[in-house]
């Protein structure tokens, strides 16, 4: 594989054409072209978007109650023994 420094920066210009993965591949690059989407763009089944719904409602709950813990927290009267101290 080529340095970075080497490349022809014309390859983070590419889209999917066969000219364009070529190319890619001619620059000493791997190509993933077996037309197979990506993990990320794989949809998900209903199950397990609800768990992931949920899951994102029970850490938005878990933040805002540190935030509203850390709010009381910086604005509370300090103990009066440690203001004695």
């Amino acid at each position: 594989m080529q340095e970075a420094e080497q490349l022809d920066l014309s390859v983070f210009m590419a889209c999917i054409h066969t000219e364009d993965i070529n190319f890619i591949q001619n620059q000493g690059l791997e190509v993933n072209n077996h037309n197979e989407p990506a993990q990320e763009n794989v949809p998900l089944s209903n199950q397990t978007q609800q768990t992931l719904n949920q899951i994102r409602v029970s850490h938005g709950d878990l933040v805002a109650l540190i935030n509203k813990q850390l709010l009381q927290l910086s604005t509370s009267p300090k103990n009066p023994k440690e203001v004695g101290s």
